[in-house]
């Protein structure tokens, strides 16, 4: 297998894969971390184009590796969004949840406060500065369709906004990398007054 690892520091952008010049694959929209995974891959010349979608500058960060034991990076599912279930919102607490894999993967979700002015955070290159650790978890599911993933954030106040980031590490490297899903903003229910008789 070849492993192509894509992470978006600031901004959008997209990614084609090209092998002897025809493209192969290609990524839409990278705004955090994505990656290319070919199997049973060909010999050739293979190169990344990345296209910048923004009116500013942009760090991009590049790494291929045909060994997995070296690919620093946990396998992540296709779906990376982080879930909301609105049902169980209290007045300080809600619950999250977002889908595993089959491989043992170690996963951490962050929260910081959110304003409005700024702009959700791009984390594929380094933690965001001002983030807390909420929970960290080590998982795994045979079952991928079902490999859920649930967590409860307590103490939080009635109808703040928080940004909540889910990171995720391979168990089997001490120097593994974080790899980020897509964030979250929401907070605990705004609707806390106690009933009136």
């Amino acid at each position: 297998e070849l492993y192509i690892s894509i992470s978006a520091c600031s901004g959008n952008v997209s990614a084609s894969l090209f092998l002897n010049s025809t493209e192969i694959r290609s990524l839409a929209h990278v705004a955090d971390y994505d990656a290319f995974i070919i199997g049973n891959f060909s010999a050739g010349f293979y190169t990344v184009q990345i296209i910048n979608h923004d009116n500013a500058k942009s760090k991009v960060e590049l790494m291929a590796t045909s060994r997995k034991n070296k690919y620093p990076y946990p396998r992540l599912p296709l779906d990376r969004t982080l879930y909301e279930y609105t049902s169980l919102k209290t007045c300080t607490s809600v619950d999250l949840g977002w889908m595993g894999t089959s491989d043992d993967t170690e996963y951490c979700l962050h929260k910081r406060r959110f304003h409005r002015r700024r702009k959700p955070t791009s984390a594929a290159c380094r933690p965001v500065d001002d983030s807390r650790e909420v929970a960290c978890v080590r998982y795994s599911n045979p079952n991928e369709a079902k490999a859920v993933v649930p967590q409860t954030v307590t103490n939080l106040r009635p109808g703040r906004l928080y940004e909540f980031q889910v990171y995720a590490r391979r168990v089997d490297r001490d120097d593994g990398e974080w790899a980020p899903f897509n964030s979250l903003v929401t907070g605990a229910s705004r609707d806390c007054h106690p009933n009136r008789s």
